[in-house]
């Protein structure tokens, strides 16, 4: 995909430090708390089509559904936080995105303060980390990857865009993450592989070989599997 725009991409004036939270459900809440952690980010509004106009996620209003972006566009919030986590629904954080950006929104990248980011890392816009991961060093992460609580990304990982790493997943160094590939909760996975694009990786699996493109490993299960 083209990378996401961040910040430094918006043209004419804005309030740097306003940003629409794009959904409503439980990720949506990780990301009001993180934005409230995040120096120099406040959550403006919560966009979401399902929840009625006046009522508040986590104390912040809900303005209404894509209709309501380009009124906070006049409002000068021109930043947004893609807020749905699209575990079971593949492609959901893709589509969301795309109408963002559609909507003339950018992205920061956003860190929570007990996350450790090496110098030598390099985080794409729109990215998530969440508390307790660690990203190594050289490790690249892509525009819109979510990185979730408790996470390892060891040196030298290429974590590509759209990529979800569950709640302690751990990726050993050297690593290749595909787009829009999804590893699941506490699972592993061995030094100098590749997860290939829009693979599933199942909670608690163990990698142990390449996986490919759209592969799917089952949760808890070995990839390859040992032979009978």
């Amino acid at each position: 995909m083209t990378a996401l725009p961040g910040p430094e991409d918006l043209v004419g004036p804005y309030d740097p430090e306003a940003v629409a939270v794009f959904g409503g459900g439980g990720h949506a809440k990780q990301c009001i708390d993180l934005l409230q952690m995040t120096t120099g980010h406040r959550a403006a509004a919560v966009v979401d089509d399902t929840l009625p106009v006046g009522s508040s996620v986590h104390g912040v209003e809900v303005v209404g559904g894509v209709d309501a972006l380009a009124a906070l566009r006049v409002r000068g919030v021109r930043l947004a936080v893609n807020a749905v986590g699209g575990i079971f629904h593949p492609g959901a954080r893709e589509s969301v995105f795309a109408t963002l950006v559609e909507a003339g929104f950018a992205f920061p990248v956003l860190v929570h303060p007990t996350a450790w980011v090496e110098p030598s890392a390099a985080l794409a816009a729109g990215s998530q980390v969440f508390a307790q991961s660690y990203i190594g060093s050289a490790a690249r992460i892509g525009a819109g990857a979510l990185v979730n609580v408790g996470v390892i990304v060891n040196h030298d990982c290429v974590v590509g865009d759209m990529v979800k790493l569950s709640p302690g997943a751990m990726l050993a160094g050297e690593v290749a993450v595909g787009e829009s590939a999804l590893v699941g909760m506490g699972a592993t996975v061995n030094v100098r592989l590749r997860i290939g694009a829009r693979a599933r990786v199942g909670n608690g699996a163990t990698v142990v070989a390449d996986v490919p493109d759209d592969g799917v490993v089952r949760a808890g299960a070995r990839w390859p599997a040992r032979p009978e």
